[in-house]
């Protein structure tokens, strides 16, 4: 080590890494809107956000929020991590619903053909979860698609296959 350090003509030359944050702001879907407001005015959760009956008589449907600003910030990530998607649900559908994905999933194409290689960061495990269900599904079940490789690193990833 002394030896490199004291010879600067056996250095490797650095190559200089190009970053790029960008900040993209996107609209949110119907949907992410109506859910928004939902929890905005009221303070709580339908149980059943597509049964039709509001009123006194089906407070049991409603669930109240301990903490309203965070269930905000989860509807605006997606709309799946206040209302959990029914099993077998399409992705396409959960594509769809959230316009944070939508504008992820056509920035993914451009950038996995280019060659790219892209870093996506959450201190939400559950959205970490999500982004890996659509990254599994834009890897194999997406039509035209090509394969795109991920690999995710979180607090339960070992410090050896980091």
């Amino acid at each position: 080590m002394y030896l490199i350090q004291s010879l600067p003509a056996l250095r490797p030359p650095l190559t200089p890494v190009v970053q790029v944050a960008l900040t993209v702001h996107v609209a949110m879907t119907a949907y992410q809107s109506v859910v928004y407001d939902w929890v905005k005015a009221t303070g709580t959760l339908r149980l059943s956000p597509f049964d039709p009956r509001i009123g006194k008589s089906h407070r049991h449907n409603f669930a109240p929020l301990n903490n309203k600003c965070m269930e905000l910030r989860k509807v605006c990530n997606h709309p799946a991590l206040s209302y959990p998607p029914d099993y077998g649900a399409d992705q396409a559908e959960l594509l769809r619903q959230c316009g944070k994905l939508c504008v992820l999933d056509r920035l993914l194409i451009k950038l996995h053909r280019t060659g790219h290689r892209v870093l996506l960061f959450s201190t939400m495990t559950r959205l970490l979860d999500l982004l890996e269900g659509y990254l599994r599904w834009r890897r194999f079940g997406a039509e035209g698609a090509e394969a795109m490789q991920y690999a995710r690193i979180d607090g339960g990833t070992a410090l050896e296959d980091r």
